[in-house]
């Protein structure tokens, strides 16, 4: 006769389910987690401890894929694990480049506006130095190899370029439209050279843009002097006319008078000035009345 207890415990025993038993390869799971503790830099002392969370991994997922030493296979560890060796490895960079005379510069404001001064004094020029070759040039120990950080706070290029508003490359800018908002948005959200790079791109259509100003200008003046060189042939020919015809300006002018022409058709057809067409009507007028 079993007691309660007994009877209770008993049950709970059934319920229980049988986990199935885990195939654990001595060979390839053991090498497999003794190089995950080195690359997480945990000793082997704790490798008992260790084995038994991955045959729980390995249990629940049938396979140690993904799993690593610090979080058991979740998508955070894994990350933090990457993060980790990235970190090392940028350390280890450093000490490497440091070792063989590169010099990393944080970018200040009066690195850029030294720069971007620079890049607005050769903007136009035929030839002009790149953003790198800039960057070289601000920095006094030629033989120290530099290298500014890419990515160079905003407010450091929008306050340079603030204040380079005045310089005579951003007046030309300016003036064919290409230093607005989205101009200087492209030249702020650049790296220090891409910088020079977008200035410089803004130059090159600015001077194309100049160059059709010119030729509209030139093309203006062309046709002005050819509708003068057509009024003097107008003239000459209606001269040539009267010339012709045996009789004098005079003439033509006092019948073309008589007829109600206006001074100004009457200066065209015989080719003469106005004011001198009016002089002499006036002058025949007078000669009549007296």
């Amino acid at each position: 006769m079993m007691t309660k207890l007994e009877e209770l415990q008993q049950q709970a025993h059934a319920a229980t389910p049988v986990l199935p038993a885990c195939k654990w390869h001595e060979q390839t799971d053991v090498s497999f987690v003794i190089r995950a503790l080195k690359d997480a830099g945990i000793s082997l002392a704790q490798l008992s401890h260790y084995v038994a969370k991955a045959e729980q991994y390995k249990l629940k997922h049938g396979e140690l894929a993904g799993w690593t030493a610090r979080g058991g296979g979740d998508a955070q560890s894994v990350y933090r694990e990457h993060f980790k060796r990235e970190q090392a490895s940028r350390r280890q960079a450093q000490k490497e480049l440091t070792a063989i005379g590169h010099k990393a510069l944080y970018p200040t404001y009066h690195a850029v506006k030294d720069m971007l001064t620079a890049a607005h004094d050769s903007a136009f020029e035929a030839v002009r130095p790149s953003g790198r070759e800039i960057l070289r040039g601000l920095h006094t120990d030629q033989e120290v190899v530099v290298t500014f950080a890419k990515r160079v706070p905003k407010k450091h290029t929008r306050r340079a370029l603030s204040e380079l508003q005045s310089h005579p490359t951003s007046k030309r800018l300016e003036k064919q439209g290409l230093r607005g908002a989205r101009d200087i948005a492209a030249i702020t959200g650049a790296s220090m050279a891409g910088s020079v790079a977008e200035l410089y791109r803004r130059a090159d259509v600015a001077k194309r843009l100049e160059q059709q100003d010119v030729l509209v200008l030139e093309v203006a003046d062309l046709k002005a002097r050819l509708a003068a060189l057509e009024a003097r042939a107008t003239a000459s020919e209606a001269r040539h006319e009267i010339a012709e015809a045996g009789g004098h300006w005079h003439e033509v002018a006092a019948r073309m008078r008589a007829d109600g022409a206006s001074y100004g058709a009457i200066a065209k057809s015989t080719g003469q000035g106005r004011s001198t067409v009016s002089q002499f009507i006036l002058r025949q007028q007078s000669a009549k009345q007296g």
